[in-house]
């Protein structure tokens, strides 16, 4: 038995309670919604990371069959006999460590410059010359490292025979050099991060080598592909914001009804209780419909009084919630009701 004494009836719920359990639905479908589109974003705002790099090179001077050394190679930071030179093997080093895990594609190449010049002024440039030693590689991966060692041989013998030929041929005072460059190759530049200097048609000669180190520097990451995370939690974001949006309508459409039409109901109301209140009796309590009792239910509320006027039975009243009331004759065996609610008016 419910609250108003009925069995086995249909629950009601007030206009009060429908508006406030679909604007609590509508709200759960669009916050879940804003979570969703945060999450598509989050796939393709920028990320500020720290990082640092630094890179380095080693080399060692390996020389021609002579009667002086008895090493093969030399180490580095020496003084070096040119016409003992035979080459030099050189090792490019550059690592990165990142704060978090990122998805990088780079590449690197390697390139050498010949330059001969004024002994007295370097920007009098007499030859220059740049050629690419080692063509693009590219590295990508999804972590927090980044890491490049490349090895080179570099033929001085040969370098420092066409400097000494040119240098002679036109009687220069000049000095030269051959510089070998590390580059590294990114979305939006492409950089020098190493660098050795070699000189050339000197009796001897040392290196001199341009590294870089960089600590605790911050970028800012841009994604800007999208990918299935992004495009599902786009897809979810959409369907449950529309959702949203059509219960919106739903509590809307509903107020604006039954704000229009409350007045007709509590007017149509009132003149039935007024008009008919010396045949009308009220049910406080609901009223309990009899099991063995067929319903009739009527179209209007003139054909439930002449029900009443026939049958000689009061008319009984029975409030349902604030925008709904019944009207009920009720003979041996049958009940003629009628349906007095503010939707229909």
């Amino acid at each position: 038995m419910n609250q108003n004494g009925r069995i086995g009836s249909k629950i009601y719920f007030s206009f009060e309670v429908r508006v406030l359990l679909m604007l609590i639905f509508m709200l759960a479908l669009f916050s879940c919604g804003c979570f969703f589109i945060l999450k598509a974003i989050s796939f393709t705002k920028g990320d500020v990371v720290t990082y640092s790099e630094s890179s380095d090179i080693h080399y060692e001077v390996c020389l021609k069959q002579n009667d002086h050394y008895e090493e093969s190679c030399l180490n580095e930071n020496m003084e070096y006999i040119s016409d003992l030179t035979h080459n030099l093997y050189i090792s490019f080093l550059y690592n990165v460590k990142v704060s978090t895990k990122i998805s990088y594609q780079l590449g690197y190449h390697l390139s050498g410059i010949a330059k001969i010049y004024d002994a007295n002024d370097p920007n009098k440039i007499y030859y220059k010359n740049e050629e690419k030693l080692l063509n693009s590689v590219d590295i990508s991966d999804d972590s927090d490292t980044i890491a490049i060692d490349q090895s080179f041989v570099f033929d001085y013998a040969r370098y420092n025979k066409l400097v000494q030929e040119y240098k002679n041929k036109y009687q220069l005072n000049a000095s030269s050099e051959y510089e070998l460059i590390l580059y590294l190759e990114e979305e939006n530049e492409t950089r020098n991060i190493a660098s050795i200097t070699i000189p050339l048609g000197t009796m001897t000669y040392g290196v001199s080598k341009n590294t870089l180190s960089n600590m605790n520097k911050k970028v800012t990451l841009n994604h800007n592909e999208w990918n299935p995370s992004t495009v599902f939690y786009t897809i979810v974001s959409s369907v449950l914001i529309i959702f949203s949006l059509y219960f919106l309508y739903r509590i809307t459409r509903l107020v604006l009804k039954v704000t229009t039409n409350k007045n007709k109901y509590q007017k149509r109301l009132s003149q039935i209780l007024k008009e008919y209140d010396n045949c009308i009796v009220n049910s406080k309590d609901g009223y309990e419909y009899p099991k063995d009792k067929k319903i009739v239910d009527v179209d209007c509320f003139d054909e439930l009084v002449d029900a009443k006027k026939v049958l000689q039975k009061p008319i009984i009243y029975s409030k349902i919630n604030d925008v709904k009331s019944e009207f009920i004759v009720e003979d041996d065996n049958k009940i003629f009701r009628y349906v007095l609610k503010e939707s229909n008016l």
